[in-house]
């Protein structure tokens, strides 16, 4: 019987990721284990900082594409419409 507070079994993995360590759970979705190749590589990925300007310019694009759309134009006759769609 484990005691109060204590984990009966080893419930997350530190990996170390461009000299930074992080903890992620040992499994997946129930299926992916922390040595899994595929995980490894989609960790690898997320953790890198250019995915994360990546997803920062992709915001600030759908951003100025819903500021630049005409919403009054319903057929989208609109020249900057028809670009956008």
């Amino acid at each position: 019987m484990a005691e109060a507070g204590a984990s009966p079994r080893k419930e997350n993995e530190k990996w170390e990721i461009a000299s930074k360590i992080v903890v992620y759970d040992r499994r997946s979705l129930y299926l992916f284990h922390h040595q899994h190749y595929f995980r490894r590589m989609m960790v690898n990925i997320i953790e890198n900082k250019n995915f994360d300007n990546f997803i920062i310019l992709m915001i600030f694009c759908n951003s100025m594409a819903m500021a630049i759309y005409d919403y009054s134009d319903r057929k989208n006759e609109c020249t900057k419409n028809i670009i956008l769609e």
